[in-house]
């Protein structure tokens, strides 16, 4: 009989050993040495327990001990050192014979890296999505079993030891109205094979609801029947908390943009009805008592009827200002070079006398509302046009920054400059910083102006030296 096993024992690709009680190698076959590198004279005599991983010693040994009690030992894995001093997993099955003790070894090393290595990737997908409040999910349509990632647990509030729910326990999970919206939206899946992405609103039994969107896609089969869906649950909740936070802004915005309406209402109506009478009668006065008056006299009375214009004009740009901040922007190409053109038509129109060289740079578009873009120009050029009145001989140019990636338009001037330690006043309401006595105005029109660039999203600056002109720079994405 032992000369018939023995081509056997020889030949066998997995590795066989037959020790003694005390583990010792009396016999092994050929594997060993194409396998581990041992020739068989090596291995012979030597405790099978001497090439064990040291980490796996406790554990052969405990299942070395554990043999002594039962008929057979199988499906043991430990690491087994190699001749080049290496580890590969072999696994055992082994049964004592009397004195003796057969075993038989398969390297399951391959295996046991792949296995490995999926648990290492499973640790990870699950540390993904617990990290990203996002768990997946199967469902198989003929048994209708659940399949779910332990984040999905955690999103939907299941105890992980009660196990797969069953359909009808997942919808008792949502709130009730999103329950029939839910099933609705499955069977639709299954019946059409077209995915689905729903919001519903989960039951917590300690706490408020939670927000979790649902994705799933239909699985078909080769005669295009849906066997089951797949998807993933994410939590949605803080995104939910923001958008209800922004519709409370929103609505709180809506309520201060009718009281601001009622607000430009009334100053539009209830103080111009004032201030046209204080320069009507103030102008009376003058026409029929005038010659009554000493030059004094007159002297206040032109002061009164200038303050009365300079509120006017106050009350104008209030409301223009209010009316930037309100409007709903039309964006579409604009041609700046033309409006400048046209807009400087206008000052040397008004100004015939003054000597000034523009310089408009060609084709210069953005994508803006019209009606902003020429309430901004018109404001840039009028302050050049003003703050170079008392230079005979000025200078005004708007162009466009070379080598920017982000286009960089710019209006100049050569005229009244500014302390640059004042830069940034230059666009707050009511912030002067020139007297009225020598350049009139309100104030307001460079915060006008800060306000239509921001809308657009651009951004607006300046730079400056007294007597040496000013130059305001702006992009408009």
């Amino acid at each position: 009989m032992q000369s018939n096993l023995e081509p056997f024992f020889e030949l066998a690709l997995n590795l066989l050993c037959i020790t003694d009680l005390q583990g010792r190698f009396i016999r092994v076959n050929r594997a060993w040495e194409v396998i581990l590198g041992y020739p068989t004279a090596d291995l012979e005599g030597q405790s099978c327990l001497d090439f064990v991983h040291p980490e796996d010693q406790a554990a052969t040994l405990a299942a070395l001990e554990h043999l002594k009690e039962q008929e057979k030992l199988e499906g043991f894995i430990n690491r087994y050192r190699c001749a080049d001093g290496g580890y590969r997993y072999l696994e055992w099955y082994i049964q004592p014979y009397g004195s003796l003790i057969y075993a038989t070894a398969q390297d399951v090393t391959e295996r046991q890296q792949i296995e490995q290595e999926l648990k290492k990737r499973e640790a990870h997908l699950a540390t993904a999505q617990r990290i990203a409040h996002l768990g997946s999910w199967e469902f198989d349509v003929a048994t209708g079993a659940i399949a779910w990632s332990d984040e999905v647990f955690r999103l939907l509030g299941r105890d992980i030891a009660l196990g797969m729910p069953s359909y009808e326990e997942l919808l008792e999970i949502y709130h009730p109205e999103d329950q029939i919206v839910h099933d609705q939206v499955v069977e639709a899946a299954i019946a059409t094979g077209k995915p689905y992405d729903l919001e519903c609103r989960v039951c917590h039994p300690d706490g408020p609801y939670t927000y979790i969107q649902a994705r799933g896609e239909p699985i078909q089969d080769a005669k295009g029947n849906v066997i089951s869906l797949v998807g993933t649950v994410l939590d949605i909740t803080e995104r939910k908390t923001h958008e209800a936070d922004l519709l409370k802004i929103s609505q709180q915005l809506a309520a201060s943009n009718q009281e601001l309406e009622a607000f430009a209402y009334s100053v539009s109506h209830d103080l111009r009805a004032p201030l046209r009478a204080i320069d009507g009668f103030s102008q009376a006065l003058l026409e029929d008592y005038g010659d009554l008056f000493d030059d004094i006299a007159r002297d206040y009375f032109e002061r009164i009827r200038y303050n009365v214009g300079r509120m006017s004009n106050l009350i104008d740009d209030l409301l223009s200002l209010s009316r930037v901040s309100r409007s709903d922007l039309k964006p579409q190409w604009i041609n700046l070079t033309t409006l400048a053109t046209n807009l400087i038509r206008d000052l040397r129109i008004q100004d015939p006398q003054r000597l000034v060289e523009v310089i408009i740079a060609p084709d210069l578009k953005v994508t803006a509302d019209p009606t902003l873009m020429a309430i901004m120009l018109t404001n840039l050029l009028d302050n050049a046009w003003k703050f170079t009145s008392h230079h005979p001989n000025a200078r005004i140019e708007l162009g466009m920054m070379p080598g920017e990636k982000t286009p960089v338009y710019f209006v100049r001037d050569d005229g009244a400059g500014f302390d640059m330690k004042y830069a940034k006043m230059l666009f707050g309401v009511f912030q002067r910083l020139h007297n009225t006595v020598d350049f009139s105005g309100t104030g307001i029109g460079l915060a006008t102006v800060q306000r239509i660039i921001h809308r657009h999203g651009g951004k607006i600056w300046a730079e400056g030296a007294v007597e040496q002109g000013a130059t305001f720079y702006f992009t408009i994405p």
